[in-house]
């Protein structure tokens, strides 16, 4: 993990590169007092280099997928260099290339599951015991599914002494608490098990801070329990081990399953299937006109990922306000490099799912919400033997008809029982927070003022759209947060009345 800057002095040039994933991240702008870089945005601004102004087309894309994709920023003449990439500046200008593309590979098909697991097994351990090499004491980032659990196992297998581990608990919310898995695996391994208890008024109060954290808006993962996780663990470490990326590389969420939807979009032409139909349709009808209709395969599961609904949004802003509700082509970063390279269309989601929600979403507000508390999070199921191996492994050791990260299930029988049967639930915000009185009032306070204030917005359409959602018999409240979260980035970075 890096983001490096090196200046030979001979030449006169500037190198500046990321690593491969994407775990660390660097803005760059060719300014008029010349080219300026920082892995923050805000320094830039501090320094008086860029004056914040917002890029409608990356906002575009936040209110399509939940994310802003490299390599351009919120922010109007702010670059970020994307993951994998150098760019080289000298007097003959500027030089931007890859020295690292993910390819797929066709090896070992006549090898069985145990076999791979086995590999898996071998290389997992392997980049545990690298990550833990540390100047400090380590940690460990422990939820309770299989991903951060075999990495909390296999690091304390190797660690002489115990290991502080890390939970977060929802006593309001026993359906989605995990607290009770990962303290069985705490036991089992021997960590010094943390208990972070959160409730509404926790995360509520983290909202600004957290969207100051970030510096451009992002909710495709529970930014504020990241934060608020990074915070506590950061009083007594400065690194702790994750189990980020597995979902990524191995195939973890139900959308990769070759659902019915998939099936209709495979005999139906897109070209035959309107984006929108002039009805009432609820969110998960209007996502699956947008995935039907999509143009090519990318763009479809970049729709299944999402579960914003972009039309609404971009129409609660003012005729003029230069946002649209389909991104362009950019928010599709796979390389053709990489695209050669594919198996079938598993090898396709994963790509997206790798260039796309996790280098700009998951990644990016892991690294900003940790580094807020100068924590550094290492993740072993990135590493590049880990990813290389990912690559080739059959699509068959993935997916399995219902069944997820098949490779992954020999390695979960080291876990206690409970633990290894169930399924991916993911760590997110309890939903029923987001109908709470407590976040409702947030949200209406910080929707309804930023517009008053800014301007951007038709306000009588928005307060109406708004006051709809408060209402309690309304269950998407959850849909008021990326709204919300837009606001919250426009009154810290654009609006000049937070000093950032």
């Amino acid at each position: 993990m890096f983001a490096l800057a090196v200046l030979d002095r001979r030449d006169g040039s500037l190198l500046l590169a990321r690593d491969p994933v994407g775990m660390k991240h660097l803005y760059w702008s060719e300014t008029p007092r010349g080219f300026a870089f920082s892995s923050e945005a805000r320094a830039l601004f501090a320094a008086g280099l860029l004056t914040p102004a917002p890029d409608w087309a990356s906002l575009s894309t936040f209110f399509s997928t939940g994310w802003v994709q490299s390599p351009r920023s919120a922010f109007e003449n702010l670059q970020r260099l994307r993951p994998g990439s150098f760019l080289r500046i000298s007097p003959k200008g500027c030089e931007e290339g890859r020295y690292w593309v993910p390819r797929y590979q066709r090896a070992g098909e006549e090898r069985g599951l145990e076999d791979w697991s086995a590999e898996l097994r071998e290389i997992l351990d392997r980049a545990v015991g690298t990550h833990l090499d540390t100047d400090v004491p380590a940690g460990l980032f422990l939820s309770g599914g299989w991903d951060s659990s075999l990495v909390s196992l296999y690091a304390s297998r190797q660690s002489a002494e115990p290991l502080n581990s890390y939970s977060l608990a929802f006593p309001d919310d026993p359906g989605v608490d995990e607290s009770a898995y990962a303290e069985q695996v705490a036991d089992l391994a021997g960590t010094r098990g943390h208990r972070i208890e959160l409730r509404d008024a926790d995360i509520r109060d983290v909202l600004l801070q957290t969207s100051r954290a970030l510096e451009e808006p992002v909710v495709t993962c529970p930014t504020a329990l990241g934060f608020l996780l990074s915070r506590a663990a950061s009083r007594d470490r400065k690194v702790v081990l994750g189990g980020e990326g597995a979902d990524e590389i191995f195939a973890g969420y139900g959308r990769f399953e070759f659902s019915p939807l998939h099936r209709v979009r495979s005999l139906v032409p897109h070209r035959l299937v309107p984006s929108s139909l002039p009805l009432p349709l609820n969110q998960k009808w209007s996502r699956a006109l947008r995935f039907l209709a999509a143009g090519d395969e990318e763009r479809a599961h970049l729709i299944l990922n999402s579960f914003l609904q972009p039309r609404q949004y971009v129409n609660l802003f003012r005729p003029d306000i230069p946002i649209e509700s389909h991104p362009g082509p950019e928010v599709v970063t796979v390389s053709d490099e990489t695209r050669s390279t594919f198996r079938d269309p598993l090898d396709l989601k994963l790509s997206v799912e790798f260039t796309s929600r996790l280098a700009d979403g998951i990644l990016f507000s892991i690294d900003k919400t940790s580094m807020a508390h100068s924590l550094e999070v290492r993740m072993p199921y990135l590493d590049r033997d880990m990813v290389d191996f990912a690559h080739r492994l059959p699509s068959r050791y993935k997916v399995r008809g219902r069944d997820m990260k098949v490779v992954l299930a020999p390695l979960a029988r080291e876990l206690p029982p409970e633990v290894a049967r169930r399924r991916k639930k993911g760590l997110h915000v309890p939903p029923r927070t987001y109908r709470s009185e407590l976040f409702r009032s947030f949200y209406r306070e910080t929707i309804l003022e930023t517009s008053l204030v800014s301007g951007l917005f038709d306000h009588e359409r928005l307060e109406r759209w708004v006051g709809k959602r408060m209402d309690r018999s309304y269950a998407r409240a959850s849909e008021l947060w990326p709204l919300c979260n837009f606001c919250l980035w426009w009154n810290n970075f654009i609006d000049g009345s937070t000093r950032v």
